[in-house]
């Protein structure tokens, strides 16, 4: 999915009727706040597909409440690389949650640059 220049993942587990949402912007605002209605769209249109389908677990679908994750390495800084993100995070999430997930992506740190020679510089990371 992509919102106003940021993308970001929307996983459905149909086995057992979740929806995630995989975003590495670490924020307290709502769903709507970050996403406007496009996930109400998106949802809307998946259980119709379901339906026309005739998907056996199609009902279970109207009534799940999507869920963003919480990963420890969502960024505050870094508003440039989520599609960096999205391509880790579909290739390696395979759901059931943060817990059993490895995602090997190392919490965001702040890199100071210093420049103090011509064509040289000096990063510092703090943790």
């Amino acid at each position: 999915m992509i919102a106003s220049n940021h993308h970001y993942v929307v996983v459905y587990d149909l086995r057992s009727p979740s929806m995630e949402i995989l975003d590495n912007r670490r924020s307290d605002r709502t769903l709507l706040q970050l996403y406007g209605d496009q996930i109400d769209v998106l949802h809307k249109h998946f259980t119709m597909f379901l339906n026309k389908k005739k998907a056996s677990k199609s009902i279970d679908y109207f009534s799940i409440v999507p869920e963003r994750l919480e990963m420890e390495w969502q960024t505050v800084y870094n508003d440039v690389d989520c599609g960096v993100f999205v391509m880790h995070h579909m290739g390696t999430y395979f759901g059931g949650g943060t817990s059993s997930w490895d995602a090997k992506i190392k919490k965001e740190s702040v890199c100071v640059v210093f420049f103090f020679l011509p064509n040289s510089l000096l990063c510092i990371t703090f943790f």
